[in-house]
């Protein structure tokens, strides 16, 4: 038994097949909120695990097992030739109660010690959530960046998202361009059909989707979204399936305090002696000449 509902395991961890939703708020100031929401539908993909003839077949041999005594081959083969054909809702809602209530999805599938140890090392926040109710496993990081010329390089960055979350990624998210500008590539590498086994039949635009949002404080300079709000500070990325492309877009943080002026009181008292001492030099040169002409 817990060699079969260690399958599911093996089909979640051999895709990396999750729902991410990431999100990066930049500042005018070069600081940035960074936030990955991982969630994974266990019933999705304990559907997609039984699809496969010989899992299916060798979870009801499981069971059957279990219901008849030792040796009694007869009882065995009269419960698998009653057994439906295809996995029903509530037979893969029992085989996900007996794969969770066992301790093994703990065990197989929570995050992983090593890169959970090496982010928060570097200083992400990281939340674990198992719904059993609800059949949600969630996973969720966040950190904040002081600055993002810390992470970025004159070099051309790709930066793989999903190896940045597995802690295996250098935490390097911008090119800083020769002009000011910062320029983002993230990539979403899938991995190949042959370790995908269990996926092929599968539509994939209904297990996989990545969400990917941006808040720039100024107008981009130009991206690929598929979203962009009306302002064009605000980019989105709705990507699923077979559809999932790099995320790129080009921004620049402009000082624009340098073109505002500060009104605190005393500049506005100074502001206003100006604006009356010109007025009055106005009104001096308007009388002056309304003399002269008046002299000739």
């Amino acid at each position: 038994m817990k060699k079969i509902l260690g399958l599911l395991v093996i089909v979640i961890m051999m895709t990396g097949c999750m729902s991410y939703n990431i999100k990066m708020d930049i500042k005018n100031d070069k600081s940035m909120d960074f936030n990955v929401q991982m969630e994974l539908d266990m019933m999705q993909f304990a559907k997609i695990a039984l699809m496969d003839e010989d899992v299916w077949n060798n979870y009801n041999a499981s069971l059957c097992e279990n219901m008849c005594e030792e040796g009694q081959d007869d009882c065995v083969n009269s419960c698998m030739s009653s057994s439906n054909n295809k996995p029903t809702d509530e037979d893969v809602k029992k085989y996900l109660d007996e794969y969770l209530n066992s301790g093994e999805f703990e065990k197989d599938y929570s995050y992983d010690e090593d890169a959970e140890k090496k982010l928060k090392e570097k200083g992400y926040k990281i939340e674990e959530v198992m719904d059993k109710e609800n059949y949600v496993y969630r996973l969720s990081l966040a950190k904040h960046f002081n600055n993002i010329d810390d992470i970025s390089s004159e070099k051309e960055i790709s930066l793989d998202i999903s190896k940045l979350v597995d802690g295996e990624a250098e935490e390097l998210f911008f090119t800083k361009t020769q002009d000011g500008n910062y320029k983002a590539n993230f990539i979403i590498e899938e991995d190949s059909d042959e370790e995908n086994e269990y996926l092929m039949d599968a539509d994939l635009s209904s297990i996989l989707k990545y969400d990917y949002t941006v808040i720039l404080p100024y107008e981009a300079i130009s991206s690929n979204a598929t979203e962009v709000s009306s302002d064009k500070k605000t980019l989105k990325w709705n990507l699923t399936g077979d559809n999932i492309k790099a995320v790129q877009y080009e921004f620049n943080l402009k000082d624009n305090k340098k073109n505002i002026i500060n009104l605190d009181n005393d500049n506005l008292k100074y502001v206003a002696y100006g604006l009356i001492g010109g007025g009055l030099l106005v009104l001096g040169l308007a009388i002056l000449g309304l003399i002269k002409s008046k002299a000739n």
